[in-house]
């Protein structure tokens, strides 16, 4: 009995892998990457909803498969490039030439997942180590997108080409796996994993490739009469805005965004708290040792000047203290004295 159940339990871990992603979750991840790209990208509101409606289709279609990446099977692997070209591809023609320029140099957003520690994860948090901070409210479909713009629904043609003609968008497609730095992506990516052999043929078992989705085609747009000429910027959320420099209509470079965001981080922090690094994209700022070297002389020199006082008042009522106490036995010693003199 007992030999029969060890073999149920090795043929079930060996055919099963963790659950994926719920739909819930898929919404909370997808919120948090496209509002760090509204707010380094300068999205106006109509991008920031379609960017949102990208990243949805991107993260939902990869949340049962990247198991199987991490388990070290080849045909994920493709699956997971394909689908990522395909968000890549739909963002090529919502975001303009320039933006699209700055998304392609920061790896967190051009490559957003990667495998460490036999599990995988979102780069973006390396950048923004605060799940709760948001620069932008929730889209307007936040609750009820459930796909309908994903390509299979539209004949495997991107449903957002043509929508931003007065934009100048990039000229071509800039497929990850074209590129002729692919290998040394996917080292950085999924270094860490060890493929198996034999494993590029996909099983009959395998979740849905991110080409077919059988989710619901229906959703609910709002006036479109204003797309694509309204400039308007999402709707901050004004209680996690870090300052008024990264208010709608001023362009920050990224590297003082991210400064901004890893002052902010710092400074929240309690004294004698390990900061994660920040790791910038390829070309975005250099000297990033002297900028944590300054930083953490901004923080010594502030816990400095709240704790000295606060130590100096300690140390001023210790004396205080420590005098009254000699005072009363000097006090004592001299009344003793006199009493043995009156005695004699």
């Amino acid at each position: 009995m007992k030999r029969i159940l060890f073999i149920l339990l090795v043929v079930t871990a060996s055919t099963t892998v963790m659950a994926g992603m719920s739909t819930s979750k898929v919404r909370k991840e997808t919120r948090f990457l496209t509002d760090k790209m509204a707010y380094e990208l300068d999205l106006n509101n109509p991008q920031y909803n379609d960017v949102y409606e990208i990243n949805y289709d991107f993260i939902y279609s990869l949340r049962n498969i990247m198991d199987y990446v991490v388990r070290g099977d080849e045909w994920a692997l493709d699956d997971y490039y394909e689908a990522l070209d395909i968000r890549n591809d739909d963002l090529r023609w919502v975001l303009s030439d320039a933006q699209y320029r700055r998304f392609l140099g920061a790896e967190y957003f051009y490559r957003p997942i990667y495998v460490t520690g036999g599990r995988w994860n979102f780069r973006i948090y390396i950048n923004y180590p605060n799940r709760s901070l948001f620069y932008f409210g929730v889209p307007y479909h936040y609750r009820t997108y459930c796909g309908a713009h994903y390509r299979p629904h539209i004949h495997h043609v991107s449903y957002y080409r043509g929508r931003y003609n007065n934009l100048v968008h990039y000229p071509t497609p800039y497929r990850v796996r074209d590129q002729r730095v692919f290998h040394s992506y996917r080292r950085s990516d999924f270094g860490s994993v060890r493929f198996r052999p034999n494993t590029s043929v996909r099983p009959h078992n395998a979740p849905t490739r991110p080409g077919t989705s059988g989710r619901p085609g229906t959703t609910s747009r709002p006036n479109t009469s204003g797309r694509p000429g309204n400039t308007s910027r999402p709707r901050p959320e004004t209680d996690h805005r870090p300052s008024t420099s990264g208010r709608p209509g001023l362009r920050i470079p990224v590297a003082v965004r991210q400064v901004v965001v890893r002052a902010q981080t710092v400074a929240a922090a309690p004294v004698g708290t390990a900061i994660p690094a920040v790791v910038p994209a390829e070309g975005t700022y250099p000297a990033d040792q002297q900028k944590e070297a300054h930083l953490q002389k901004v923080r010594e020199a502030t816990a400095t000047e709240v704790l000295l006082p606060v130590l100096q008042k300690e140390e001023a009522a210790q004396e205080d203290k420590t005098y009254s106490f000699i005072n009363k036995l000097l006090l004592l010693s001299g009344r003793r004295t006199g009493l043995r003199r009156f005695a004699d």
